[in-house]
């Protein structure tokens, strides 16, 4: 079984940077762009990208092209794993022969290169994403911890899958969590950030604009003082 990172460090940032978390981006290039824009995103600031770039939205491979030449120009972009790059890679490695029948059906077909293979740009960047950061007041991770055990951080699967959480944990030790994976309604998760809760889902289904009431939008979190900007998918506005 292949050995993903679990974390890595991240630097400080500067005192005039912004430190900002976006979620399950799902191939939504064009909102993604447009929020870039409303953040006003410098080189020094931090973004935090939570998993799920890919799948379901119109245009992955741009998603990832964006990303990579935005960290080769300096911007300080770190991006977790979801379960949208995991059930990829887990093709890649262990179902090859359903790959391209895989990318069809998630509609990421334009990853594969002219052997229907991921191009090595690619699963470079899906092979080094971690599972989780720990920042100074906060974890962020996609889905979130299990923190029915001892150790949530030996608990891979539960950070890109698990839909069980508390609404807070001792285990956090006064840190917050911020993820994503579950789409979640846009009133619930302005409530979250009004009621101070210690655990917030910053998931409001941007590739789900006119299909679920009150979701289909991308946001973004200001990790230093919890503003939350939001970006309608501009696809179908």
């Amino acid at each position: 079984m292949k050995k993903y990172p679990l974390t890595y460090n991240i630097p400080s940032t500067s005192d005039s940077g912004k430190r900002w978390a976006i979620s399950d981006l799902h191939g939504c290039l064009m909102t993604f762009d447009k929020l870039l824009d409303e953040i006003h995103f410098k080189t020094q600031d931090q973004l935090f990208l939570l998993g799920d770039l890919i799948d379901r939205g119109p245009d992955s491979k741009g998603l990832l092209n964006r990303i990579i030449e935005l960290k080769e120009s300096g911007y300080q972009i770190h991006c977790l794993r979801g379960n949208h790059e995991e059930m990829l890679l887990d093709h890649v490695y262990n179902y090859s022969s359903t790959l391209r029948e895989y990318a069809l059906i998630h509609g990421v077909l334009p990853l594969l290169d002219e052997n229907e293979q991921i191009p090595s740009r690619f699963l470079n960047f899906f092979e080094e994403l971690p599972y989780y950061f720990e920042l100074d007041n906060a974890y962020l991770v996609h889905a979130g911890f299990n923190f029915e055990i001892d150790d949530p951080l030996s608990d891979t699967n539960a950070m890109i899958w698990t839909r069980e959480l508390p609404s807070s944990s001792n285990w956090l030790n006064g840190k917050k969590l911020i993820h994503g994976h579950t789409p979640t309604t846009l009133r619930r998760i302005q409530q979250q950030l009004k009621n101070n809760d210690q655990i917030i889902n910053i998931d409001n289904g941007c590739v789900f604009d006119g299909m679920r009431e009150d979701m289909g939008a991308m946001l973004a979190l200001n990790l230093n003082d919890y503003e939350l900007l939001i970006m309608k998918n501009v696809v179908h506005a």
